[in-house]
C-alpha cells in the first residue's frame, strides 16, 4: 500500500545534503522525476537506479536507448539495487550491476526468500570506466 516514489532515495538525500554541505568535492545529486539519476564519472556516463523497475539483463539495451532519445547520449554503467543479492551483466560494452542490499534480508527479502549477505558496491572509474569493484561485507 505504499507509493512508488515513496522511498530511500528521498530521505537519504534530505539527511545528507546539511551534513555534507560543507565539503566542496562532494555532490549530491537532485531528485529525478523519472527515479534515476545520470552522472558523469570520469569519462563515463553512470545511471543509478533503486532496480524495482529495471533487471540486470534487460537495463543496458533499455535504459541506453531511453537516454540515447532522452538526453542525446547512451550511458556506459547501469548501478541498480533492490534485488537483495548482487550481480552483474555486460552487453554493448555497457555493463549493469546490482548491489548487495545493506540490511541483507528484512521481513520483505524473508517473505520472497531473499536471502544475502549484507554488503555494499564500491566502484573506482579511471578515464577508461570502471577500473575496479569492491563487494564491502557489511556483516
Amino acid at each position: 500500500d505504499s507509493i512508488h516514489r515513496d522511498n530511500l532515495e528521498r530521505l537519504v538525500r534530505w539527511w545528507l545534503e546539511p551534513r555534507l554541505s560543507c565539503f566542496e568535492n562532494v555532490e549530491i545529486m537532485p531528485e529525478s522525476e523519472n527515479e534515476f539519476i545520470v552522472m558523469k564519472v570520469c569519462n563515463s556516463n553512470v545511471c543509478a537506479s533503486h532496480g524495482d523497475i529495471d533487471s540486470v539483463g534487460a537495463s543496458p539495451k533499455v535504459l541506453n536507448t531511453l537516454f540515447e532519445k532522452k538526453l542525446g547520449h547512451g550511458i556506459d554503467c547501469v548501478i541498480l539495487g533492490d534485488k537483495h543479492h548482487r550481480e552483474s551483466f555486460e552487453e554493448f560494452g555497457i555493463t549493469s550491476m546490482i548491489c548487495g542490499s545493506l540490511c541483507g534480508s528484512d521481513d520483505y527479502a524473508n517473505n520472497k526468500r531473499l536471502y544475502s549477505t549484507p554488503s555494499q558496491l564500491l566502484l573506482f572509474f579511471n578515464d577508461d570506466g570502471i577500473d575496479a569493484e569492491y563487494r564491502i561485507k557489511c556483516e
